[in-house]
């Protein structure tokens, strides 16, 4: 195994949950790339941006809580006949066993789903977007510096889009923090480049990293990153490689999951233990095949 010499910020997606909760997130992946734990606390790091939308979480919880709580059915003394009025009992003593025995169960998935539509948004809004960036640009910045070798960013789906504009407000600093290489899975850049339309805004610079290596992974069964590859022609520099997704994940009940299966890919952990040692371990026959 290749000694490493630089260390890794992990950048986490959407998620529910709080701070505290997503930490770990990356953990599987952690244990392929490093092989032990004491090389896992010394080279692994984690940025948890969660924690920033955990005040507009708990409001949301408390909305679906209270819309699961409230009584959808009329008074059964409101409906004519007999046998409506015994339909719509025997529907709200289903409907109380299900919300006492799985009100959790609801409210956890509710929030998910809103965590899903939301977090994006919330991310595209500028303040809100601020402090995440900030939150991750401080990870980054803290570890480069107990780091001093070097640093490489590896983030997943919205955490791509997050690195990727930390990244280029960093570039713009002198001198540029020591980022040896940023690393996507699972990222929706290319289709988040055409809904921002950058072209008409201020942000047009906002495609480039400077001189960090950027290398972008995916499945070509990933929802998110639904477009493939990232458009080389767009974003300058990205180096395109997609996976195959591992068989635990390929059959039709576990496909759902490819956007998350890199955190489990030993062959993913492979790549990332080859650039934590030299980006530059890359081959260029696989950066022209664009397949592992």
């Amino acid at each position: 195994m290749k000694q490493e010499k630089y260390a890794v910020v992990a950048i986490h997606g959407i998620g529910s949950g709080t701070g505290s909760e997503r930490k770990g997130f990356s953990k599987s992946l952690a244990k392929l790339v490093c092989g032990s734990q004491m090389e896992e606390e010394r080279l692994w790091h984690e940025s948890v941006w969660e924690g920033e939308n955990e005040s507009f979480d708990r409001v949301m919880e408390k909305i679906v809580d209270r819309l699961i709580k409230k009584d959808i059915f009329p008074s059964v003394f409101s409906i004519n006949g007999w046998y409506n009025r015994l339909g719509c009992l025997a529907a709200k003593v289903v409907y109380w066993f299900l919300k006492k025995q799985y009100k959790m169960v609801l409210v956890d998935y509710s929030m998910i789903v809103l965590d899903a539509l939301f977090d994006f948004v919330r991310y595209l809004d500028s303040d809100n977007g601020c402090k995440i960036r900030a939150h991750v640009r401080k990870d980054i910045e803290d570890c480069c510096k107990s780091h001093r070798e070097g640093v490489v960013v590896v983030a997943h789906s919205l955490g791509s889009l997050i690195a990727h504009d930390v990244l280029h407000e960093m570039t713009q600093d002198n001198p540029v923090p020591n980022v040896k290489a940023f690393i996507t899975i699972g990222s929706p850049i290319q289709w988040a480049f055409e809904l921002r339309n950058v072209d008409n805004k201020q942000e047009k610079g906002w495609i480039s990293l400077g001189d960090i290596p950027w290398f972008n992974y995916y499945y070509q069964e990933d929802p998110v990153s639904i477009d493939g590859p990232i458009d080389e022609a767009i974003f300058k520099g990205v180096v395109n490689t997609r996976l195959n997704l591992p068989e635990k994940f390929s059959k039709l009940h576990t496909s759902w999951k490819a956007h998350c299966a890199y955190w489990e890919d030993a062959c993913f952990a492979d790549k990332v233990r080859s650039m934590l040692a030299d980006p530059e371990s890359v081959t260029p026959l696989e950066k022209s095949d664009g397949r592992v």
